[in-house]
């Protein structure tokens, strides 16, 4: 069997947060650098404001996705995970225009999948994700998180 996916390797989420983070402070630090000399305050205050509201929230939602991460990779460790296994049939991938999701079946299992949402699998096909029309996978799955892919041979 081929592991395509695996919620335990993964930790392309929090490195997304910690890079917009760094964007965040670098931009902040440039925009308090450029307003510091002012006389009035109120633009001093509003430098400052906006670099700690962003560091903030980059912080908190690296600290929630590590988190919901940890959940996620515990559940599959655990063996708290439903199996569904088979070719993967109705596979309708992500609109061009990048919302929505992208949905399959598994066996008598849906899925859903979006960009950048929730802790398991969120790489859709389009941007290099495991799931293919017709392809034979096992899916490890808790809830609507999926969790591991693995190619099962015919």
């Amino acid at each position: 069997m081929n592991v395509l996916y695996d919620v335990c390797a993964d930790t392309s989420a929090v490195r997304g947060d910690l890079k917009g983070a760094a964007v965040g402070l670098v931009l902040g630090l440039l925009l308090v650098a450029v307003v510091w000399k002012r006389r009035d305050r109120a633009p001093r205050f509003l430098a400052l404001a906006f670099l700690a509201v962003w560091v903030g929230i980059s912080s908190w939602n690296a600290v929630s996705d590590r988190r919901a991460h940890r959940a996620a990779c515990g559940a599959l460790t655990a063996g708290r995970v439903l199996v569904a296994e088979g070719d993967v049939r109705d596979f309708s991938a992500l609109p061009p225009d990048g919302r929505g999701w992208e949905t399959f079946r598994v066996g008598e299992a849906s899925f859903r999948i979006a960009p950048g949402r929730g802790a398991g699998l969120n790489r859709v096909s389009v941007n290099g994700g495991p799931i293919r029309s017709g392809r034979r996978l096992r899916v490890s799955y808790a809830g609507e998180q999926i969790l591991k892919v693995e190619e099962v041979s015919r």
